[in-house]
């Protein structure tokens, strides 16, 4: 039997959702905040945490037992989103920096052409 320590454990059945697996261990341990962090790092990895989110958000309203770490794990997801939607825009910064470089090269050696060409015809007159 797996430790409550031990990392999500994969779905005994291959076509079992991976995020609901780890949602029931979490149900399981839901004071521990280790467990919080374990699921919140593969909804990560999975590109899911809207619907942790929507999750984390069903407690919230259902359980209010359950409320302060359900407020915690909202928390936790908008600031990874947060996150997220920051390393896109940087990337995208990059990525059009990149792009006016390079259309700075060409235009540089499009010029650079055009005066050998002139300077070609020039001397054959």
């Amino acid at each position: 039997m797996p430790d409550s320590k031990d990392p999500i454990p994969p779905p005994l059945d291959p076509n079992e959702d991976p995020l609901e697996v780890a949602w029931r261990k979490l149900e399981r341990e839901w004071k521990e905040p280790q467990a919080h962090e374990r699921l919140l790092a593969l909804a990560n990895s999975l590109g899911r945490l809207a619907e942790l989110g929507r999750r984390y958000r069903r407690v919230l309203e259902e359980c209010p037992e359950r409320r302060p770490e359900a407020e915690r794990g909202i928390q936790a997801v908008i600031a990874h989103a947060m996150l997220h939607f920051e390393r896109l825009a940087r990337e995208e910064r990059l990525n059009k920096s990149a792009w006016r470089s390079r259309l700075r090269l060409s235009a540089f050696l499009l010029m650079l052409i055009f005066i050998l060409v002139a300077l070609l015809l020039w001397r054959m007159l």
